[in-house]
């Protein structure tokens, strides 16, 4: 069950080093993002004040401030966007280049690990995830680094060939306006696909998944079809209900 916090709730945070930038991307609800991914953020100490949630219009402004404590949070920024590329360009485009930034979703409910037994735990330590990640984008010249989509799919590995980057929970070394989204839908699979073109390497740890409170929504045919076309060489559909899409890179095409 899904604990509300009170607006008379204060977190007080011991100050950790922290030199990066959370983005919460957000879909207009504010209680949930109160009672969830702020609560996950809370309890791994993360400092409030590296938090920045993006709203699409200024309508949701006082909402979102008459929901969330103000000290769960640091910034809320008006994008004033209504196309799902335009809002993650906008969010690019709002930090400096080179910064290392998280982002997390509005709704995630847990951060899970895979142990050495193959059982679930909470992750232990959120902090020690990010910085692997980043020193994993260094070793290997890559910027976009992420987790494993699904519980079925976690396993003890961590992979830097081309690979489905779930927008649930992922980072990136801002690449400023080098790199710009185009598709509505299955942007986090565009992301993936340029990542990869321009680094010729992605970082995904594969032990560790987020799970959220509501379901994803599955997008039409047409929208994975317009993905293929405009990346053929990396993407693959297979014919399932609804649509699968599989990203391989040409090597891997070559020989299939």
């Amino acid at each position: 069950m899904i604990k509300t916090v009170s607006k008379q709730n204060i977190f007080l945070r011991k100050k950790i080093f922290f030199p990066y930038e959370i983005a919460i991307p957000t879909t207009g609800n504010p209680v949930l993002l109160r009672d969830t991914t702020l609560n996950i953020l809370k309890s791994y100490r993360i400092p409030f004040d590296k938090i920045t949630i993006f709203l699409h219009t200024k309508k949701e402004e006082s909402s979102y401030k008459d929901t969330l404590l103000s000290s769960t949070y640091g910034k809320l920024v008006t994008t004033y966007t209504s196309s799902n590329e335009d809002y993650y360009n906008y969010i690019t485009d709002y930090y400096m280049p080179g910064t290392p930034i998280i982002y997390i979703k509005d709704c995630i409910k847990y951060i899970v690990e895979l142990t050495p037994t193959r059982s679930l735990k909470t992750l232990s330590s959120f902090l020690l995830v990010l910085k692997t990640c980043f020193l994993e984008c260094e070793k290997h010249g890559a910027r976009l680094w992420g987790i494993c989509p699904t519980v079925q799919s976690l396993s003890h590995t961590m992979t830097t060939r081309i690979n489905y980057i779930p927008d649930v929970l992922w980072g990136c070394i801002n690449p400023g306006n080098t790199l710009h989204l185009t598709q509505t839908y299955y942007e986090d699979y565009e992301r993936s696909i340029k990542y990869y073109m321009k680094d010729n390497a992605v970082i995904r740890l594969n032990m560790i998944t987020a799970i959220e409170c509501v379901s994803q929504n599955t997008e039409s045919e047409k929208y994975a079809r317009k993905l293929q076309r405009n990346y053929p060489d990396y993407v693959t559909l297979k014919k399932t209900d609804p649509v699968e899409i599989q990203l391989h890179d040409i090597e891997c095409k070559i020989l299939e």
